[in-house]
């Protein structure tokens, strides 16, 4: 059993959540991005227009999760949704003051 745990819920008719819970490191990243990308083509396919990633239930991350964020954020925003992020711990709020990425992960 994987120690994450990744849902997709259409939330109205042009938003949807995507909520990224347990443990976030190197050794699943590869999985999580691939289970999300997944969920991400589903929201383009569907023309959600706004897409929240809720991250607020993440027990421990790295900032490989910051760059999950990004790369999911990226490709949406290629395919006209955007994407807000809720519940980023203040650790990784930090993390991405610091590398100049803060405005790029809007809550």
């Amino acid at each position: 059993m994987p120690d994450y745990q990744l849902a997709f819920n259409l939330r109205e008719q042009n938003a949807a959540v995507l909520k990224l819970s347990g443990w976030v490191n190197f050794n699943n990243a590869t999985a999580i991005y691939r289970q999300g990308n997944e969920l991400t083509d589903q929201t383009v396919s569907s023309g959600i227009k706004m897409l929240i990633v809720d991250v607020a239930e993440v027990k421990t991350s790295q900032s490989v999760l910051l760059s999950l964020l990004l790369r999911w954020r990226v490709k949406l925003n290629k395919a006209s949704c955007s994407v807000k992020i809720n519940g980023l711990s203040e650790q990784m709020r930090r993390v991405s003051e610091v590398t100049g990425i803060a405005p790029l992960l809007p809550e």
